[in-house]
């Protein structure tokens, strides 16, 4: 840890080793988190052309919301880890879910994606 504090203070950053020490530690918290999350997407049982999205995160932070691309243009900004979304036309598309996880003032917003098809 001296070596990656010592290189994070010497790369000209202008940081004391305090800040460095923080910086790297955000770092590493924000890679972990993202190995928790997760999107999933499910086809309505009544309409074949909405997707029902849920975003999933296993960690012990707080999710203060996720802000959805459907891949058509659309996007979305949701309190909750659940939205839905009707698609026009067929094709195959790729959603993200770019889920907002906050630690005290630390954020870490991880953006898994889920290939989907429609029909």
């Amino acid at each position: 840890m001296k070596y990656v504090l010592f290189i994070c203070c010497a790369a000209g950053l202008l940081f004391t080793q305090v800040s460095c020490k923080k910086t790297v530690e955000n770092a590493v918290d924000c890679f972990a988190e993202s190995l928790l999350v997760s999107v999933s997407g499910t086809t309505d049982t009544i309409n074949i052309k909405k997707m029902n999205f849920e975003a999933r995160y296993l960690g012990s932070h707080t999710v203060k919301n996720v802000e959805w691309n459907f891949g058509d243009g659309a996007t979305a900004i949701e309190n909750g880890t659940t939205t839905s979304h009707v698609y026009s036309s067929p094709g195959t598309y790729k959603a993200k879910a770019k889920i907002n996880i906050v630690d005290g003032k630390s954020t870490c917003s991880p953006v898994p994606e889920k290939d989907i098809t429609i029909n």
